[in-house]
């Protein structure tokens, strides 16, 4: 059975001068859809809204550790994650609000978008997540993956597979000789 997923839409109408808070302990589904990671328990996240004009100013943090796989040896090991984040939602629609010049500090050029009436919170922790994951999942910088010959772990022992280097199509050109 499916765990439900977390859902919380604020309306930007609902977002008081002063500001919103969230805090949440748990967040499930946020990784449903993200393929080889997983939650090592609770997905703790904070945020605050706060309105700027027709924007959303969006500030927060999120706290997890991840299950990853590997992408050399592909066993699954922790990945901690400390988020720390801060951007201005801009309405989609950018009509005749957008022709005023908006002055943003550097720690305010993170920019997102929003429908114009609410902000989906799960899209926001989700991106966050996302955007942390690292590019290439090693359980660490000197993993040696797998054998691409006979498949066994190379962290854990040597290969007897016989290393065959293809001649490369290239070879031809040492052949050059220059005048």
């Amino acid at each position: 059975m499916m765990e439900k997923r977390f859902s919380e839409i604020v309306l930007f109408e609902d977002i008081p001068d002063t500001g919103l808070e969230f805090h949440y302990e748990d967040l499930p589904g946020l990784l449903d859809e993200i393929p080889h990671c997983d939650p090592a328990g609770a997905i703790a996240a904070a945020v605050r809204l706060s309105r700027r004009g027709v924007n959303i100013w969006a500030e927060g943090s999120l706290n997890c550790t991840l299950t990853l796989s590997c992408h050399r040896c592909l066993k699954p090991y922790l990945f901690p994650l400390s988020i720390k984040y801060s951007y201005l939602m801009i309405p989609r629609d950018t009509g005749d609000h957008m022709k005023e010049e908006i002055s943003l500090k550097f720690d305010e050029l993170e920019v997102a978008f929003f429908d114009g009436i609410s902000v989906e919170l799960f899209d926001v922790f989700r991106e966050q997540i996302l955007l942390s994951l690292p590019v290439k999942q090693l359980c660490s910088v000197d993993c040696k993956g797998l054998c691409p010959g006979c498949g066994r772990d190379l962290n854990v022992e040597e290969c007897v597979c016989e290393v065959v280097r293809e001649e490369s199509p290239f070879s031809v050109l040492k052949k050059i000789k220059y005048a």
